[in-house]
């Protein structure tokens, strides 16, 4: 193809003129022929006026469209779930599609949603939102715990949590004792609990650190210390858990339930209501929106 175009030039051009004139006995007549066009300019390059196909380009922009769309109805109906949820609505959470809303109840900014609301609202039915039968357990238990906190007189809510957190891991009837002596603040009544727990029973009813000296250096004696100060700065680097608890005993002893809410909003929600959750429904909304 390339050869052929290449020699149609050379007969039309200077080379050629010869024998043209022999074969156009009045050359000066003859009308000049239009110049050859679309010829490639180096051997392998495109010709000049090739463009992308038409039909494909379209495709893709329509592609493109309909995707932009999607996208906006996406964020568009992320911003009305979080407007529902905000006002305890879950209409709009229960319309996204069900990968979209299963995915999103997983994530742990969603799961303290539903649990500051459950507690809220004073209603289950948050909790089983949540994608995992566990963390809907989980989601129930602290709903429940609230509620005893909140009909407890401010001084024992520490003696609650302590207890609560002692029955996980020890004899009921050493944490019986612990509460007992707690809720009494008699640290005579220390002398009930077992003797690995006795240290930490005089020191967290006394607020009297010094006391902890009876536990092992370390961890225990690092969280017994905060216990019984209330200060997170004595808790084990690494332990959240600790950190937390003390920052909450002090915001109980000052406020109760109230006084938690920039440490843990769903448990202030109990006394400070849909409000309290305000920042778990925000979280919620960037996620929904950043998932699409």
């Amino acid at each position: 193809m390339f050869c052929v175009a290449v020699l149609g030039l050379l007969i039309g051009g200077s080379l050629g003129v010869g024998a043209q004139a022999e074969a156009d006995p009045t050359p000066a007549a003859k009308t000049t022929a239009a110049p050859v066009t679309n010829a490639p300019t180096a051997i392998g390059s495109p010709r000049a006026d090739v463009t992308p196909d038409a039909a494909a380009a379209k495709a893709q922009a329509e592609a493109d469209a309909a995707a932009a769309k999607a996208k906006a109805e996406a964020m568009e109906s992320c911003k009305k779930t979080a407007a529902g949820l905000n006002a305890a609505d879950l209409a709009a959470l229960k319309a996204l599609p069900a990968d979209m809303q299963t995915n999103l109840m997983k994530a742990p900014s969603s799961i303290s949603l539903m649990t500051c609301l459950t507690v809220a609202e004073n209603d289950d039915r948050f909790c089983k939102m949540l994608t995992d039968k566990d963390q809907q357990e989980r989601c129930l238990q602290h709903w429940k715990q609230v509620a005893e906190i909140k009909a407890l007189p401010k001084e024992q809510v520490k003696a609650n949590i302590i207890y609560r957190s002692c029955i996980d891991g020890a004899a009921k009837a050493d944490c019986d004792a612990l509460r007992d002596a707690l809720v009494a603040n008699d640290a005579a009544k220390c002398k009930a609990v077992s003797s690995q727990m006795r240290s930490f029973c005089e020191a967290v009813v006394t607020g009297d650190a010094a006391k902890c000296k009876g536990l092992p250096a370390g961890e225990d004696r690092g969280r017994c210390e905060a216990y019984a100060t209330e200060d997170e700065s004595r808790c084990p680097k690494d332990s959240i858990d600790c950190h937390n608890m003390a920052r909450n005993f002090a915001g109980f002893r000052k406020s109760g339930l109230a006084g938690v809410q920039g440490i843990d909003p769903s448990a202030a929600a109990a006394v400070n209501g849909r409000q309290a959750c305000a920042s778990y429904v925000t979280e919620f909304e960037r996620l929904c929106t950043e998932g699409n």
